[in-house]
């Protein structure tokens, strides 16, 4: 999960996956991210540089290209 593409992700794996020095821990600053509020943030992302795929265009069959570039 450290190297999982979502920085929000990697962020709490790599502090979760420290050993906890303090006696406590403010339990808000790990419930501030919920499924939602990721999915938002990576919608209004602007894409710097196309992900990359491990697909490639199919050569053949006009119904594949078709579907291909939708």
């Amino acid at each position: 999960m450290t190297q999982h593409y979502n920085s929000n992700i990697s962020s709490l794996a790599k502090i979760l996956s420290e050993p906890f020095s303090k006696p406590a821990y403010n339990l808000e600053d790990f419930l501030d991210h919920s499924y939602g509020t990721m999915l938002d943030a990576d919608l209004r992302r602007r894409i710097k540089k196309d992900p990359a795929i491990n697909h490639e265009k199919p050569q053949t069959g006009a119904l594949l290209e078709k579907l291909w570039d939708m």
